[in-house]
Formats: C-alpha cells, sequence, structure tokens
C-alpha cells in the first residue's frame, strides 16, 4: 500500500471515527436526553450524511471511480437508489 493510499484511507475513516468518540463522550457526561439524542439522529441521518457522500462522490476524480468497474456501478446504483427510495 503506497503513502498516498493511506492518507487517502485516512482522510475517509477519520472523521467517522472522531465523530463516534466526541458522540461517546457526549452520551457518558450526559449533554442530550433521549429526545435530544432523537432529533439530532434524524437530522444525520437525513441531512448530514447524504450530503457528505454526495460531496465525497463529487470530489473523488471521475478516473479513479472508473477504474473501479464493478464498484463504480454499486456506488452509483446505490446513490441513484438512495435518492429514488424514500
Amino acid at each position: 500500500m503506497t503513502q498516498n493510499n493511506i492518507l487517502l484511507i485516512s482522510g475517509a475513516i477519520l472523521p467517522v471515527i472522531i465523530t463516534v468518540i466526541i458522540g461517546y463522550i457526549s452520551g457518558k457526561r450526559k449533554d442530550f436526553n433521549w429526545q435530544q439524542a432523537g432529533d439530532i439522529n434524524k437530522i444525520v441521518m437525513l441531512y448530514a450524511l447524504p450530503l457528505s457522500i454526495f460531496s465525497n462522490m463529487v470530489m473523488t476524480p471521475r478516473h479513479i471511480v472508473m477504474t473501479m468497474g464493478p464498484v463504480a456501478v454499486a456506488i452509483i446504483l446505490a446513490l441513484i437508489l438512495s435518492f429514488v427510495i424514500p
């Protein structure tokens, strides 16, 4: 694995790990009640996560996506289905 691939993978995974850690800490500190946690989950699942996935797909160079072959087709179909099926 090259240095460039490691940086690419780290850049994709690190925000998720940091978000999970922040959520764990806020849960331990009881910063949110169950109602607020449900509202935050709804915001994340309906708005933040789809926008994040879309922006990352748009920023990925097209030639990299096309060299993935079947994976690229699966990603494109998943994106289309995620917007068609509510």
